[in-house]
């Protein structure tokens, strides 16, 4: 194997060239270590001789930090919400203030060592102004995000393997109570819109389902002929994972209202469908609908995943155990479901 060697400003960095039928393989990607540029090696020359095609693990192995991060902002724009990417802006300024000779440089190029010295930079500023270390850590939320692409394919190769923000341990802090719907807001919500936004919304209260669970509906994981009716949400728990299902009992208002809405659609596939096209709906569906609701009912906005907040603060007030409320919600660990519940209630 041919691995080049090189320095630069954040120190070695490695890439392979490699001839394969007379013709040459060159790396287009800063490697952090000389095991993972073989063994990207080894790929290129499978996938070659395979396809004859040369693959790349990046969908861009030259852009800057800046260009990622912008990237980044205007994918918030059009896939998620204005406030999402608004956010995730301010927090991306905020952050390179520290380290404004980043803004340049190759996004492969970050390291978890350059990481950790910005945490400690901008720690000691914080703590020198007496400021909560909380805006470092959803700051680093917002910047591993930022790595953690092709955003809209979770099951993708990631861009950029090495996440630089992945291997840096948060700063410890108290557990703010996730915001969530009171019984009254809920009420206005939904008494604000009507059709195929309100079911949505009715959906989301009534199983808990995540946002993206809801929009991927489809009529064949709906049994709403015979009680019990029910509907089985799919969900993908980590990238590259298979999807894995739960069975969510409905009420018969829900589900007489499903079946009035499939007798309207009877050729659709989804519950959930974009018009003439046999896809279901976006997630940025989702957000428009939750945005149009709260500005129809005049209370103030919460992102359709609080429906998910709301639905689990009612099962504990039912008393359920914590193992109900974990299969309800769909988390693999009790574990994962200890910690929604503590950061949910605060306590």
């Amino acid at each position: 194997m041919t691995i080049q060697k090189r320095k630069t400003k954040s120190g070695l960095r490695y890439r392979f060239v490699k001839m394969a039928r007379r013709t040459l393989l060159w790396s287009p990607a800063i490697f952090l270590s000389k095991k993972t540029a073989e063994q990207a090696e080894a790929k290129a020359v499978e996938n070659f001789l395979l396809t004859g095609k040369i693959p790349s693990d990046f969908t861009n192995t030259n852009e800057s930090v800046k260009q990622l991060l912008k990237r980044r902002v205007e994918w918030l724009q059009n896939n998620r919400s204005a406030k999402h990417a608004r956010d995730s802006e301010n927090a991306f300024n905020r952050a390179l203030f520290h380290v404004e000779d980043w803004y340049e440089m190759p996004a492969s190029t970050i390291t978890p060592e350059m990481v950790a010295d910005l945490k400690k930079k901008w720690g000691k500023d914080l703590q020198a102004r007496g400021k909560s270390m909380d805006d470092i850590n959803r700051t680093f939320g917002f910047l591993q995000a930022a790595w953690n692409g092709p955003w809209d394919n979770r099951r993708g190769p990631r861009d950029y393997p090495e996440n630089p923000f992945a291997y840096i341990e948060r700063y410890s802090g108290e557990k703010k109570a996730k915001k969530h719907p009171t019984d009254e807001q809920v009420k206005k919500t939904l008494e604000s819109i009507a059709g195929e936004k309100r079911l949505f919304l009715e959906i989301l209260c009534e199983t808990g389902a995540r946002p993206g669970e809801g929009v991927q509906i489809a009529w064949e994981d709906v049994f709403i002929d015979e009680p019990p009716c029910s509907i089985i949400l799919w969900t993908r728990k980590k990238r590259g994972g298979s999807r894995t299902p739960r069975r969510m009992k409905i009420g018969p208002d829900l589900a007489l209202k499903l079946r009035n809405w499939r007798d309207q659609n009877p050729e659709s596939i989804y519950v959930f469908q974009q018009d003439k096209e046999k896809k279901p709906r976006h997630y940025r569906w989702a957000v428009d609908v939750q945005e149009i609701a709260c500005e129809n009912a005049k209370i103030n906005y919460f992102s359709p995943h609080g429906w998910r907040h709301y639905y689990a603060s009612k099962l504990v007030a039912e008393g359920k155990s914590l193992i109900e409320v974990q299969n309800s919600l769909g988390h693999e660990n009790a574990k994962t479901t200890s910690i929604y519940l503590h950061v949910l209630l605060g306590n």
